[in-house]
């Protein structure tokens, strides 16, 4: 017979543990609902497990509902905003280009601001990514701009030359996001909305004169970001990066 989600007999599982469990590679729910009634033979029947685990589920962002593999995808993208610094020489103010990088798993991030959001950019920000992981995902999901994919294709996308090259020269692969579907790349839409709060609204009082003043400022702040518990999950993104990502390198 069914078994209340609630009561004083119950053992209720670990929600948060089940759903970083799920990121590992070949994990089911199915295998931790085992393990669970190995564990808990006086605990929540197989489904009550299951509907416990969904309703906290539903409670989950887009972006945390989506369960992705660990070591397997950085989904990239440029804000629609960037930050500014006063140029000088020329006298002027310099609108940039804000370049964010998110794992799947963990929602570990990098960002940077650009000169440009040309293909040469596109290329450097993915390299000085890289460097900052640490390690190079199995793919990189990008949006369809120019930079990253010539032509656009729901079967056979055509990629950006010098993006192509840079995946070959690192070993990894190019997987643009489909056309209109933003819930192909929640996780770094997410982070995009949080680092322009996180890191904008820090520096909005700073006057920057050089692309690389600006970045230093970008970098502190990205630091703070990433080491900063995730509410849903009591962890960092640097902590679960180092859990779920990392050990697949």
């Amino acid at each position: 017979s069914e078994k209340p989600l609630k009561g004083k007999e119950d053992i209720l599982p670990d929600v948060q543990y089940i759903q970083e469990e799920l990121t590992r590679p070949h994990m089911t729910l199915e295998l931790l609902w085992k393990e669970y009634a190995q564990d808990n033979p006086e605990g929540l029947s197989r489904s009550s497990f299951y509907r416990h685990y969904q309703k906290y589920r539903k409670g989950l962002s887009i972006s945390m509902k989506v369960i992705h593999k660990g070591g397997k995808k950085v989904f990239v993208d440029y804000s629609g905003d960037g930050l500014r610094y006063f140029n000088r020489e020329e006298g002027k103010w310099e609108e940039t280009g804000f370049f964010v990088g998110s794992w799947g798993a963990s929602s570990h991030t990098y960002a940077e601001c650009t000169a440009s959001q040309s293909g040469q950019d596109w290329v450097k920000s993915h390299i000085r990514a890289v460097e900052y992981f640490g390690c190079v995902p199995k793919a990189f999901v990008p949006d369809n701009l120019k930079s990253a994919v010539t032509k656009a294709n729901f079967y056979e996308p055509e990629i950006n030359a010098l993006y192509g090259k840079f995946a070959q020269h690192y070993d990894t692969v190019i997987l643009p996001a489909r056309v209109r579907k933003p819930r192909d790349k929640p996780v770094v839409e997410s982070n995009i909305l949080h680092l322009q709060r996180f890191i904008f609204g820090r520096l909005r009082n700073h006057t920057f004169f050089n692309l690389a003043e600006l970045n230093q400022a970008v970098w502190e702040a990205l630091e703070l970001y990433n080491d900063r518990p995730m509410q849903q999950y009591k962890k960092s993104r640097k902590e679960r990066f180092k859990l779920l990502d990392k050990p697949y390198f």
